[in-house]
């Protein structure tokens, strides 16, 4: 904020976008990228960080998923709008991937998830990303074209109680027993 009687400095107040989540892998009877119905999902920006939310459903019924942010923070060199997974090696595009949060769906196919990431802040090194060399911080909060993505590990009641807590955590935990998939996504362009 500035000195008093001054507005404040609008990095700081931040601005908020709202996206549709569309299907990734639908069930049988939806077209991929078709939006899905009752979901949203949310960014807050600020020169701290972004802070993005997903109120979702659809999804397998008490099944683990994760929630994954990728980070395009030069979208404007992305070889297409919006940013795509070709896009994610490309060192101009200083694309970046982070664990978000993960918990089991309800009975109904329902999940919300929530996370931060923090200006600066690079992917934790343990990610399978690192290796592939998706490590770039988050550069600008509001410059970077960001997707929001649930993944799904397989169904909870399968997974032994430290299978379960690593499918909660990671992006690979549970993948060797299912087939692992990143089923929904939002898009909040810069």
């Amino acid at each position: 904020m500035g000195p008093p009687g001054e507005p404040p400095n609008t990095a700081d107040i931040g601005m908020v976008s709202h996206a549709p989540v569309v299907w990734l892998v639908p069930p049988a009877d939806i077209e991929p990228f078709a939006p899905v119905q009752g979901a949203s999902s949310t960014l807050h920006r600020n020169s701290h960080g972004v802070t993005g939310s997903m109120n979702t459903s659809g999804m397998l019924p008490e099944s683990a998923y994760t929630f994954w942010w990728v980070v395009f923070n030069n979208p404007e060199h992305c070889a297409s709008v919006p940013c795509s997974p070709d896009d994610l090696f490309n060192p101009d595009v200083a694309a970046g991937l982070f664990g978000g949060s993960g918990q089991v769906t309800d009975a109904y196919g329902r999940a919300h998830f929530q996370a931060h990431v923090f200006k600066g802040e690079e992917p934790g090194l343990d990610r399978p990303f690192a290796d592939l060399g998706l490590v770039a911080g988050l550069i600008d909060p509001f410059k970077a074209e960001i997707h929001l993505v649930t993944r799904n590990h397989g169904p909870a009641s399968a997974l032994l109680p430290e299978e379960l807590e690593a499918a909660l955590n990671t992006y690979v935990a549970g993948c060797d027993r299912f087939e692992c998939f990143d089923e929904q996504a939002g898009v909040h362009f810069p």
